[in-house]
């Protein structure tokens, strides 16, 4: 069958029957690095970036992302990144349910913070809780992606450590005023808890908005039992309690949920 052929027998059949106003969904094709992917795009309409992406005009009367030649092209974005993505955004029915590892929910984290899937920016963050990282990487990736529970959980880690900041350490998180602020907050830390620990947190380094934390039902204080924070994240076990930031005495009596019952949710 010739492209004419086949173009007659489209129109033909676009005639002789209606297309379903919710179900005849149309696909994106997306070039990430030198793989292509092929998804609905009803998934991505969920997102207001790509709702103005598809917004723009066509070429040629072509919109991007219609078919392999006019891929939309995802620049600076990892392939495994976005792998990983689409199978927290749209889970393939015949495949076995993967564990996803630590490098690839930070991947998703990523993609959904900057395409503001806001349900899956949160599942990543509740699924990396329990992965192993050490102090200074759980305030980086606090940092980065505003997250207020690891911003506190690491700071105040390191501040009731043992041992002071290394110098590489130090180098990675700001240098001298940094270490100027850890001085103070070490300082005062060890003769506080609960939320008045959390407060000096607070202050020492400018996180977090205005709101007191001397409510003892506060989210921020009762999550901090189930993030892990660890010195040597390598050699960590993440069933085990001792690498989790103990929650603020002015919070343990209140119930935190376990990792089964997470685990019997996903």
């Amino acid at each position: 069958m010739n492209k004419a052929t086949r173009e007659r027998a489209k129109k033909g059949a676009e005639q002789a029957f209606k297309r379903d106003e919710k179900y005849y969904v149309q696909s994106l094709v997306f070039l990430v690095e030198d793989c292509l992917f092929k998804a609905p795009r009803p998934y991505f309409e969920q997102s207001e970036v790509f709702r103005d992406t598809f917004k723009l005009p066509p070429v040629d009367g072509v919109f991007e992302g219609a078919n392999d030649e006019t891929a939309l092209r995802l620049h600076g974005i990892k392939a495994n990144d976005f792998r990983a993505f689409l199978s927290v955004l749209m889970p393939l029915p015949s495949s076995e349910e993967a564990t996803a590892t630590k490098e690839e929910w930070l991947g998703v984290l990523s993609l959904a913070d900057m395409w503001n899937f806001e349900k899956i920016r949160q599942l990543s963050i509740d699924k990396l809780r329990k992965e192993p990282m050490d102090a200074v990487e759980r305030i980086l990736h606090g940092r980065k992606h505003q997250i207020e529970e690891w911003l506190l959980a690491g700071h105040l880690h390191l501040a009731r450590r043992d041992t002071f900041l290394s110098i590489v350490e130090a180098e990675q998180l700001g240098g001298l005023p940094f270490v100027i602020k850890m001085v103070k907050a070490r300082d005062l830390v060890r003769v506080q808890h609960g939320s008045r620990a959390v407060g000096i947190i607070l202050n020492c380094f400018g996180l977090g908005s205005n709101a007191t934390y001397s409510d003892n039902s506060s989210p921020i204080l009762t999550a901090f039992g189930n993030i892990v924070i660890i010195d040597d994240p390598s050699k960590a076990d993440p069933d085990d309690e001792a690498g989790k930031v103990p929650a603020p005495r002015s919070a343990q009596k209140r119930p935190i949920e376990s990792d089964s019952d997470d685990s019997d949710s996903d």
